[in-house]
């Protein structure tokens, strides 16, 4: 009821920006990849390139400060007394650690959206509502809750960089006021265009930030290509109806089609994923406690496998696009990736 009643004023009194499309009425997914591919499309029609930055904000949902949260909604017009109740729901949530295998006692928890609850991703969108103000004219934002692109499309591959750059500037301060921050190895700087080579190298600093540069990028569940020749999308969709196990023409062990298949769902056995269904079970890495175990955390950052991630690296084929980006590894749909990654495992005597 306070989901639904929250939805109406904000859509009622247009509160919302244009460019956020999660989780709203009549507003998709498809709706955002339509006005991104409309204008990339445009922009190849008159031999102009479009520059697109992908965002990842990190643990975005984890880190709202409830305070902030508090404001923001009473800037939107929400009473005193229903914005401090909404805020209450989260401010008085209690957990427990497991400390050297021991419960600790409860402990109450003040910052933070909890993941899975009906109210967090509308009032995630509630607390970035205001990231369109600090866009640059010429430069165009989507948003999908905590899904952000930024692009623009010029003749001059310099001018869409400089405008990025002023973007991307404005977007990581304002972020910073929110007390939410960009992990620009996780982004993707993916340039649209019909030229055969490129102008941007592996990594260019945009914003302040080196940024991986990626001939293709997965938004939104689509996967798009520099040329936007789709290619990559119906490979994708022909995999899921062939299995990619169906590409393996020799034995391998059980557990290498286990660690691939949990690695290509997002179902590993991390921390982070025992916690969603155990919350007794503690979400961090156990050798970096501020950081919770993902299977991008122990594959490409946990510094106590650096130097087996180092040689992981190594090994990868040169001609993957994004190697720092779990994501985009995946999607290669390489058997001498996956091999990769299962040795990686087996060096540092992890399954998923």
């Amino acid at each position: 009821m306070i989901r639904a009643r929250l939805m109406w004023w904000l859509e009622n009194k247009q509160l919302l920006p244009p460019s956020q499309f999660g989780f709203r009425s009549n507003r998709s997914t498809l709706d955002a990849i339509s006005h991104l591919v409309c204008d990339v499309q445009l922009g190849l029609t008159d031999n102009k390139t479009t520059l697109g930055l992908f965002l990842d904000v990190t643990s975005a949902y984890d880190n709202v400060d409830m305070d902030i949260l508090y404001q923001k909604l009473i800037n939107k017009g929400i009473g005193a007394s229903a914005a401090n109740n909404i805020v209450q729901l989260f401010c008085e949530r209690s957990i427990f650690l497991r400390v050297d295998g021991e419960l600790v006692g409860q402990r109450m928890m003040w910052r933070g959206l909890p993941q899975g609850s009906i109210l967090s991703p509308i009032l995630y969108v509630i607390y970035v509502s205001e990231l369109d103000l600090v866009i640059p004219e010429g430069v165009k934002l989507l948003q999908y809750a905590d899904d952000l692109c930024i692009y623009t499309t010029s003749r001059d591959p310099s001018t869409c960089r400089e405008l990025l750059d002023e973007a991307l500037l404005g977007v990581n301060d304002h972020l910073g006021s929110l007390g939410l921050r960009i992990a620009p190895h996780k982004s993707i700087l993916c340039p649209f265009s019909r030229r055969r080579h490129s102008p941007f190298t592996e990594e260019v600093e945009i914003g302040g930030m080196l940024i991986p540069v990626a001939r293709a990028v997965k938004f939104l569940g689509i996967h798009l290509t520099s040329k936007l020749d789709w290619s990559r999308h119906v490979n994708e969709i022909l995999i899921k109806r062939n299995p990619w196990f169906y590409k393996v023409r020799e034995a391998k062990p059980k557990s290498f089609y286990r660690n691939i298949t949990r690695l290509r769902t997002g179902h590993g056995r991390t921390n982070s994923r025992i916690h969603l269904f155990d919350p007794l079970t503690l979400p961090a890495c156990p050798h970096c406690p501020e950081d919770a175990e993902t299977m991008t955390h122990i594959i490409l950052e946990c510094p106590q496998y650096e130097a087996d991630r180092n040689y992981l690296l190594s090994s990868i084929p040169r001609d993957v696009t994004s190697p720092f980006n779990l994501d985009t590894l995946i999607a290669e749909e390489k058997l001498e990736v996956y091999e990769c990654i299962d040795d990686f495992l087996d060096k540092i005597e992890r399954s998923l």
